[in-house]
């Protein structure tokens, strides 16, 4: 379990020398971390349901958190924590690409229409440009009430079938990734 969230945390663990926590603020839908270099990276925040009315422990406390410690929340039992752990590791990741090319996702992976493309995890902003590729598409998301999309078993059984796979980070945060890599093979 958390394979890939490991291998996050000692890749981006590099990236964190001389860097701290600016700010970080859990929003409703999505959470942002800012980095005192400036940098800054959004997560999916999680519904988390805490007994008590602290929702997480270090809350009012992470500004001037070393960046190694706020991403190591990556690796943490707690949804939330792991969200303020992606969002610290999404905005190392932008001071590693500012001198990589900028080139939108859908030209990188390239989809022809006789694919088929599983995204896990509904990604709105995506759906209408994988559509027009007229590729096979399937959307498999734990939330069904999204438009569109395949049940948790049937995502399972499509992805062991697809030709691509795109596969949002909330699986991450919400310990689903695993499971999902190990159905693709």
């Amino acid at each position: 379990m958390l394979a890939i969230q490991n291998k996050i945390l000692e890749f981006g663990k590099d990236y964190c020398k001389d860097k701290s926590i600016k700010e970080v603020r859990l929003g409703l839908g999505y959470s942002c971390a800012e980095l005192s270099d400036g940098c800054m990276g959004v997560a999916w925040t999680p519904e988390e349901r805490a007994c008590t009315c602290t929702q997480l422990s270090c809350a009012g406390k992470m500004a001037g958190m070393s960046a190694e410690s706020a991403l190591s929340m990556l690796v943490s039992r707690s949804s939330l924590e792991r969200a303020v752990g992606l969002a610290t590791f999404n905005a190392i990741n932008i001071s590693i690409q500012r001198e990589c090319n900028d080139d939108d996702i859908l030209n990188i992976i390239d989809i022809k229409a006789n694919e088929h493309v599983v995204m896990v995890g509904y990604f709105a902003p995506l759906v209408p440009a994988i559509k027009n590729t007229g590729c096979k598409f399937d959307v498999a998301e734990l939330k069904t009430d999204k438009p569109g999309v395949i049940s948790k078993d049937d995502g399972l059984e499509a992805l062991k079938k697809c030709d691509v796979a795109i596969i949002t980070a909330t699986s991450i945060i919400n310990g689903t990734l695993d499971g999902i890599l190990e159905a693709l093979g």
